[in-house]
């Protein structure tokens, strides 16, 4: 283990007091200069995205030609589909309002897993444009994990995080009070169930993961084969527990199945062979390693759980040694139309639920015989779309004595 990798196994350890009081007593001597020696948004695109010529970022042809400048960065037209554009069209950089090295310092306090507020501040911006640009930046990354495949010996397993509304403004059940449990006992669907395979290679950097958020308490058989078909490569071999789900899956996907029971005496049991030994022992580390990656942010909401989930990924397999020079031409490479306001504008939880029906009629009425009126507030019923009240009329069973 080098002195970065033991450097950073020991801040991941300390508590946010101490991650403070670190970072606090450094602040002066961290310096962000990149090794590379573009300074500019137009100098990083014309060598990363556009190196073999600037083209259309809408229609993708070369037939272009100039069309003046705005605030200092030039601007082309297309000659074929008539839409003007400049270098960061259509990249998470489009529309920057700083300079290239606050990105810079932004993207590397990323990678040190810095908080949204400890990097506004050294960043020298506001809370709500740190919060905005972590997750264009993590967006830009589902389009690449979506595309990770595994093979060989495949461990598969799922994992469980509390259902979390932070950050909404309604809410379709009573909050939860900081620090006590959900209602229940068991996997009910207060849970989100993410499904996790993780790649069992020698070569530690030829790891493959996938990992996403699915659906509510226990996995099934559709949404397991919906997140790994043409993922988990042919004549695989699936190390599973018990749950039949997972074979059942693995049957639909052709795929040589071991499945390992616990019994009373070990949690997890190894199946042993003279070639290779058979278990989940690697995806139970990477439960713990996810677990261990949200722990300081103080709780994740449901509808940001898949990005910080990639982005838990994608620090563990980066095995650069210049991985903000990597992530930067990472971001530049990659095509991106998310605004700013379309991130907080995504669905309180990123997969089909019951809870869909709730907020498909948020508002209070609109029209109708008691137009204006307000309401007495209806907790833990499920909104039926179908009642007489909400033929004519928005009904929200918060809002309201």
């Amino acid at each position: 283990m080098d002195n970065k990798e033991l450097l950073r196994q020991i801040y991941l350890e300390c508590t946010p007091e101490e991650r403070k009081r670190f970072l606090d007593g450094i602040k002066t001597e961290i310096k962000f200069k990149p090794k590379f020696t573009i300074e500019t948004f137009d100098e990083l695109m014309r060598k990363e995205r556009f190196s073999e010529g600037v083209c259309c970022p809408h229609c993708g042809v070369t037939h272009i030609g100039p069309h003046g400048s705005y605030k200092g960065n030039k601007r082309y037209i297309c000659y074929d589909c008539g839409k003007t554009f400049n270098l960061t069209t259509k990249s998470v950089f489009h529309c920057h309002k700083q300079d290239l090295e606050t990105y810079l310092k932004y993207i590397e306090l990323m990678i040190h897993q810095v908080s949204i507020r400890e990097a506004a501040r050294i960043c020298k911006i506001s809370r709500q444009t740190s919060f905005l640009w972590r997750h264009k930046f993590l967006d830009t990354l589902q389009s690449i994990a979506d595309k990770v495949t595994i093979g060989g010996i495949v461990e598969a397993d799922e994992t469980y995080f509390k259902l979390s509304f932070k950050g909404s403004r309604v809410l379709p059940r009573k909050a939860h009070k900081r620090g006590n449990d959900v209602e229940g006992a068991g996997l009910s669907e207060e849970f989100v169930c993410v499904p996790c395979a993780v790649e069992r290679n020698k070569a530690a950097d030829k790891v493959g993961t996938i990992s996403r958020a699915t659906n509510l308490a226990t996995p099934n058989r559709k949404t397991l084969q919906g997140l790994f078909e043409n993922r988990i490569l042919p004549e695989s071999i699936l190390c599973t527990d018990g749950k039949a789900e997972y074979v059942s899956m693995a049957d639909q996907l052709e795929l040589q199945t071991i499945q390992l029971r616990p019994t009373k005496k070990h949690k997890a049991s190894v199946l042993k062979t003279r070639q290779v030994n058979f278990h989940i022992n690697h995806v139970n580390a990477y439960h713990s390693n996810i677990k261990n990656f949200f722990s300081p942010f103080r709780g994740v909401a449901t509808k940001y759980i898949n990005n910080y989930l990639n982005w838990n990924n994608f620090l563990n397999q980066l095995k650069s040694d210049e991985p903000k020079e990597f992530l930067t031409k990472l971001f530049a490479n990659q095509i991106s139309t998310e605004k700013s306001k379309e991130v907080q504008q995504k669905p309180a939880i990123p997969f089909k639920t019951h809870y869909d029906k709730f907020f498909a009629v948020q508002g209070i009425y609109l029209k109708g015989p008691n137009h204006g009126k307000k309401v007495k507030p209806i907790f833990g019923k499920l909104i039926d779309l179908d009642d007489k009240r909400f033929e004519n009329m928005k009904f929200n069973p918060n809002k309201g004595k």
